[in-house]
């Protein structure tokens, strides 16, 4: 969906609508739920929104499927650039112009606004719980449903040295609590 940036009266705009999203790696379960400000002073443009849907992820720990709940609220400003493109000279941005963005055709794409708001909303690694065991890195078995009986306890080999010092440091921790009893 696109916002033509002239068709936005002084007094400002207010919709609401449901959008498709497609995010790659993330499925949302339903169409996100979009309410939309939209106001217009000069060149600039005012967007402030609110977006409502769910996110269908895998837990990164033990690969269950998670709905997140999303709602999500955003402002965002742009700026109607009137350059001529190429012939423009570079222009390194301030800190100021790095929260804006720049509308070149006097079009806003809403679903790049909408995509952005939910991929910075998603957790990077979403979790089906604060207590997820995982899964056994031998067996595979879902730790939080049932426990491992494969034993596997795998040290890396460059650890080895380290787990020798440890039995060494234990021996001589018991015999010093044998001559002290």
């Amino acid at each position: 969906m696109r916002l033509t940036v002239s068709s936005i009266p002084e007094t400002g705009i207010e919709e609401e609508f449901k959008l498709p999203v497609t995010l790659g790696e993330v499925k949302l379960e339903k169409d996100a739920g979009v309410t939309l400000k939209a106001s217009r002073l000069g060149d600039r443009v005012f967007l402030s929104g609110r977006i409502r849907s769910e996110a269908s992820l895998e837990c990164c720990r033990c690969l269950k499927n998670v709905l997140l709940p999303l709602d999500i609220n955003f402002d965002v400003e742009y700026v109607l650039f009137t350059g001529a493109g190429a012939e423009e000279e570079e222009h390194e941005l301030t800190s100021e112009e790095l929260d804006v963005g720049f509308c070149r055709d006097g079009e806003i794409n809403i679903d790049d606004i909408v995509r952005e708001q939910v991929l910075l909303a998603v957790p990077m690694k979403p979790l089906c719980g604060a207590d997820c065991k995982g899964i056994c890195s031998g067996c595979g078995t879902n730790l939080n449903v049932g426990s491992c009986e494969c034993g596997a306890e795998e040290i890396d080999p460059r650890l080895a040295p380290l787990e020798k010092l440890k039995k060494l440091l234990m021996n001589e921790n018991r015999k010093e609590r044998s001559k002290n009893a």
